[in-house]
């Protein structure tokens, strides 16, 4: 097998994978992933200002990061074995984690003194409580 084969039957396998565990590569997916690398990024930055920042402390944060996908996974699992036409699990499992990690964007945004829309922390505020309401 070729070098170009090797390659597309290796992406093929990822794909599959990432189909079964989280149900494609939806908007929410999608939204948390970019928020949750935010997070870790304004969290560098605020540790980095503060003269804080580590290689510890960043290696901490990376696997709640990858626990907080084995979570969405799990629920959209969960969503199969119910049987359910709708990912309602897992929606509500990524509303609570993009609303969590977007509220600690902001305030991470907020320590480097960014000035921050009232209307987005409102939002991701919201975002948070229904996650906690419906879960």
């Amino acid at each position: 097998m070729d070098g170009e084969k090797v390659l597309i039957w290796c992406y093929g396998a990822i794909a599959g994978i990432f189909q079964f565990l989280f149900g494609g590569w939806t908007l929410l997916i999608q939204t948390l992933l970019a928020v949750a690398t935010f997070d870790i990024i304004t969290g560098f930055w605020v540790g980095a200002k503060n003269a804080k920042a580590n290689s510890r402390d960043l290696g901490a944060g990376f696997p709640r990061k990858i626990g907080m996908f084995m979570v969405v996974a799990l629920a959209h699992l969960i969503d199969k074995a119910l049987g359910s036409a709708t990912p309602i699990v897992q929606t509500v499992a990524l509303c609570w984690y993009i609303g969590k990690e977007g509220v600690s964007v902001t305030e991470n945004l907020g320590k480097l003194g960014v000035p921050l829309p009232p209307f987005i922390v409102v939002a991701l505020e919201q975002l948070q409580k229904e996650g906690n309401k419906d879960g």
